[in-house]
C-alpha cells in the first residue's frame, strides 16, 4: 500500500468518525463486557426492585372497618383486629400498624 493510499484510507476513516482499528478494540471479550461490573449492577437493580415491590405491598391496619362499600377483612396483629381492604387471608407480614405518633395525630384530628 502506497503512502497516498494510506493517506486516503486514514481520511476515509476520519470521515466515518472512527479510527482504522475501531473494530479490533472490541474483538476481545474483556473489552465488550466487564462481567463483574455488569453482575453487580444487575444485583443492585434487582435488590432495589424487590425492596420497592415489598414496600409497595405493605398495608397499614385500621382499628375498625369503615362503611364505604369496600370489602373489608381483618387479621389479628399484636392482639388487636387489624382491618384492611381486600380479601381475607392476607399475609400478616404485609400488615402493619401506623406509628404511635401518626395514630395520636389521627386521633387528635378526629376529635
Amino acid at each position: 500500500m502506497t503512502d497516498l493510499e494510506k493517506l486516503i484510507r486514514e481520511k476515509q476513516d476520519q470521515l466515518r468518525g472512527r479510527p482504522e482499528d475501531w473494530i479490533d478494540r472490541f474483538k476481545g471479550w474483556r473489552h465488550r463486557v466487564d462481567w463483574t461490573t455488569t453482575s453487580l449492577m444487575v444485583l443492585l437493580v434487582m435488590t432495589f426492585l424487590l425492596a420497592w415491590i415489598g414496600l409497595a405491598s405493605a398495608v397499614e391496619c385500621a382499628s375498625s372497618k369503615k362503611n364505604d362499600g369496600e370489602r373489608w377483612a381483618y387479621r389479628i396483629i399484636d392482639s388487636k383486629r387489624c382491618w384492611y381492604i381486600g380479601r381475607p387471608g392476607k399475609s400478616k407480614s404485609t400488615l402493619h400498624w401506623a406509628k404511635q405518633r401518626e395514630r395520636l395525630k389521627a386521633r387528635d384530628t378526629e376529635i
